[in-house]
């Protein structure tokens, strides 16, 4: 196979994200309201039930919902976004990779490690990781939006009087967060205020961020998904 040379025009940019934030923000409702659609969520805590009950803003033909329980292999999940730009999907979601770690370690201890303690080692993380790892890689470079949504891990120092906060960091594990932070080109705390969503777009104190798209705003109110295709601001 030959080299391609392409212009800036004829490459289309998909968007590959880590969305994280405090639970019950509404992290799954804004990917579902802002997605390019048709999109599948890989739904691992049950977090479409916020599409199925709002039926009415939702399109029932926008999104299909593969609902990932513990009775399923992770090798299903893998062969399943191998195929993902054949799917006709424009987007998948993973709803929360949290818990699709979870689900992969989980799996690993019950049928794959040889480690006889009951609660699971280091070697028992990185192994558990592999297939995301694979599959991670293979999305990186697929023609396919890709949103990776977590739970947010407030890390703490000190004792008594004398305790703080020093980061608040998306909810990935050590072993995965090296596959993730190379798929994805941002990654964005959402939260709310004054009730509007607001994007953190840059590392500000406490908080984790990563921004390849080109956004000047640090915080981004009421964002958008052209917000992150134009890499404007919200002046």
């Amino acid at each position: 196979m030959s080299l391609k040379l392409q212009t800036l025009d004829e490459i289309q940019l998909y968007l590959k994200l880590l969305l994280y934030g405090p639970q019950g923000i509404g992290k799954t409702y804004w990917t579902a309201e802002n997605c390019p659609k048709p999109a599948v969520w890989l739904d691992f805590e049950r977090s479409s039930d916020t599409i199925l009950s709002n039926r009415d803003v939702f399109k029932s033909e926008d999104f299909k919902i593969i609902q990932i329980t513990a009775s399923q292999n992770p090798k299903e999940v893998e062969d399943f976004c191998k195929n993902i730009e054949k799917s006709g999907f424009k987007t998948i979601v993973f709803d929360t990779m949290t818990m699709s770690q979870v689900f992969q370690l989980d799996h690993w201890m019950q049928h794959d490690s040889k480690s006889k303690n009951s609660s699971p080692t280091q070697p028992d993380y990185r192994e558990s990781t592999t297939i995301f790892q694979r599959l991670f890689y293979r999305l990186q470079h697929a023609n396919v939006n890709v949103v990776l949504i977590a739970h947010e891990r407030e890390n703490w120092t000190g004792e008594g009087a004398e305790r703080r906060k020093t980061s608040v960091v998306p909810s990935v594990t050590p072993a995965l967060h090296d596959a993730v932070t190379q798929l994805v080109s941002g990654v964005f705390r959402l939260s709310k205020k004054n009730g509007k969503y607001v994007m953190l777009t840059e590392t500000k104190g406490l908080y984790i961020a990563k921004n390849r798209y080109g956004i000047t705003d640090t915080e981004v109110i009421d964002p958008t998904w052209n917000t992150f295709l134009k890499g404007m601001t919200n002046a």
